[in-house]
């Protein structure tokens, strides 16, 4: 989350409704940032779309013999359902454990303790559902990571990144935001081919194997970096207090009762929903032969179902009536945040609120730092974005510790 200080007197007058002030004893968290396209420039960039709607951008660009790809579905956080939220990062994190050829020594049995540990987690959920008593609770979470040790004995830990690292992979990652989720890794350009024949296998067969210790890992991200870090819970009241009911308001990493609370069959259905070939999008960039592409595209991925397309996001943000302010004290540095209603990032308007931006904050030369930070010396420093998402009107941010 972006933070910067302003007086009461600074105002937005072209931007709309000021829709938050939240003060409060805060650490630093990290907003969201958009691409600029630079006016004029043109990329020879190929662009092929396979029968199924999947499509391909691909840049070549001939020097060091390496490719970016990056694996794009429109599919992220606003996405998810109430009291599922989470689902979407949740999912980032189990399509690196493997697939029904990849990462198992015997997927038979690892699917038989599968449906083990899922009968006792929706025993666990029902039993909380009814209100009954939950005293069996622990001793049935105690079973589950005793048979999920079980079921890992006949798997092959990080299988799917260790045989990419070890044809030469580097920067392998994926991140999850409202939006979208995107997958990434820069090859070789002598196993290119490689990245095809591992990312299909994933879209096409993935297992999410080792689900409840990864789900423990989620919690304690966002223990990490929300629960116990003043600049996550700021961000979260922040972003909670200017969204009254559209899904912005819900955080990408989830809330805590609602992770501890995920299925596999929630995540698997979650998959089949919105990871269709009609809803992913795979850019290129290297050392590449663009009719090389194709071709693999065809042959790797043309065979995968489009999908059904994803249901559309219909609840819209209502008109503000008034200034919302909350204030949140913790023992930690000071910290004002404050937000204005804006256009969405598509919108002809956005463009001046990236130049706003820049003018106001966009590093030590900037009006704002020169006046708070250094003239007045009532801030260390000062921030602003424009988020949380990209694709709904959203804020305008001023943030300053």
């Amino acid at each position: 989350v972006k933070r910067v200080f302003t007086r009461p007197t600074l105002t937005l007058q072209t931007w709309a409704t000021t829709i938050t002030v939240i003060s409060l004893l805060v650490g630093v968290g990290t907003p969201p940032s958009y691409a600029q396209t630079t006016a004029g420039l043109e990329l020879p960039v190929v662009e092929h779309r396979l029968a199924n709607g999947m499509r391909f951008l691909i840049l070549p660009r001939p020097g060091a013999p390496t490719a970016s790809f990056v694996v794009q579905y429109s599919v992220g956080g606003v996405n998810e359902l109430l009291g599922r939220t989470g689902t979407a990062h949740l999912l980032e994190h189990l399509l690196f454990k493997g697939t029904e050829t990849l990462g198992t020594l015997n997927l038979e049995a690892e699917r038989s303790l599968f449906i083990r540990m899922d009968a006792l987690q929706d025993s666990i959920l029902a039993l909380q559902a009814s209100h009954r008593d939950t005293t069996s609770s622990p001793s049935m979470r105690a079973l589950i990571r005793a048979l999920e040790d079980e079921a890992n004995v006949y798997v092959q830990p990080n299988e799917f990144s260790r045989v990419l690292s070890t044809n030469g992979a580097r920067g392998l990652n994926a991140t999850t935001d409202w939006e979208s989720t995107k997958y990434v890794v820069e090859m070789p350009a002598n196993r290119v081919e490689l990245w095809f024949l591992l990312e299909s296998d994933r879209m096409s067969n993935p297992v999410f194997r080792q689900f409840y210790t990864e789900r423990d890992v989620v919690a304690e991200e966002r223990l990490l970096r929300v629960d116990t870090q003043p600049g996550g819970l700021l961000f979260e009241a922040h972003v909670g207090t200017a969204f009254t009911v559209h899904p912005y308001r819900q955080p990408v990493v989830g809330y805590m009762s609602d992770i501890t609370r995920l299925r596999r069959k929630d995540v698997a259905d979650y998959y089949r929903r919105y990871y269709g070939a009609g809803n992913a999008i795979v850019a290129i960039v290297g050392n590449v032969d663009p009719e090389q592409i194709v071709t693999w595209a065809e042959q790797y991925f043309g065979h995968l179902p489009t999908g059904d397309p994803p249901p559309a996001v219909l609840t819209e943000e209502p008109v503000q009536r008034g200034e919302r302010r909350i204030e949140v004290v913790l023992d930690a540095q000071p910290q004002v945040r404050i937000g204005w209603r804006v256009v969405e990032v598509s919108h002809q308007d956005a463009p001046a609120l990236r130049v706003l931006s820049a003018l106001l904050t966009g590093g030590r030369s900037s009006r704002l730092y020169r006046r708070l930070v250094m003239r007045d010396q009532i801030a260390t420093n000062i921030y602003s974005s424009l988020g949380p998402g990209s694709r709904f009107p959203g804020i305008f941010t001023i943030e300053a510790t």
